[in-house]
């Protein structure tokens, strides 16, 4: 029952987190880029303050901090 318990208890949160992504226009616009689902657009949504403050995909990633290592 203790090793289940965990297990139902990110059940649970997954389904908070879908039926909020489904409730969100901006979270269903990010899921249908090929490789973000609800739990990645989710992220987004809550994560970045305002996406009209980034110029350009390139320095959303870099915000993000997806840029390669400067040598």
């Amino acid at each position: 029952a203790h090793l289940r318990a965990p297990e139902q208890r990110i059940d649970d949160i997954e389904k908070q987190i879908v039926a909020e992504h489904r409730a969100g226009s901006v979270s269903r616009r990010l899921a249908g880029i090929p490789g973000i689902g609800p739990i990645t657009a989710s992220a987004i949504v809550a994560a970045v303050p305002d996406a009209s403050t980034f110029r350009s995909g390139r320095q959303f990633a870099a915000w993000l901090g997806l840029t390669p290592k400067s040598h």
